[in-house]
């Protein structure tokens, strides 16, 4: 079976399974505006596309409250455990290479609790 197969699989897993999680916004609708961004952090291709980029945007725009931005925080944390080799440079530089800033962490070892109700940029 091919890397990418495994990561689209991984993926739906995962989706399912947060859909009965009634985290806010749900993982489900993350890990939807997130797949087509799992090319670019998996190093399949050299730049976000145009889907990643918009779906980049709609999770920022996701981020209202403190709570939201937690959420967002914590699937994004979660999704490092089930999709196999993300690159954590490319995940972190994505927001800025579709044009958009957030202060929400990226990573698999990012305190969550600590992301605080700031103003985004979106571009």
């Amino acid at each position: 079976m091919s890397r990418g197969l495994i990561v689209v699989l991984t993926m739906l897993c995962w989706w399912g399974w947060n859909m009965a999680t009634g985290e806010v916004p749900p993982c489900a609708d993350l890990a939807s505006d997130g797949l087509p961004c799992i090319p670019y952090v998996t190093d399949f291709s050299i730049s976000p596309s145009p889907p990643c980029c918009q779906g980049v945007k709609d999770i920022i725009k996701m981020g209202v409250t403190r709570a939201d931005r937690q959420a967002i925080c914590l699937c994004v944390k979660k999704a490092f455990s089930v999709i196999p080799h993300i690159h954590l440079g490319r995940a972190q530089i994505l927001p800025h290479k579709c044009g958009s800033d957030t202060d929400i962490p990226i990573g698999p070892n990012v305190d969550c609790s600590k992301v605080q109700e700031t103003e985004m940029k979106l571009g």
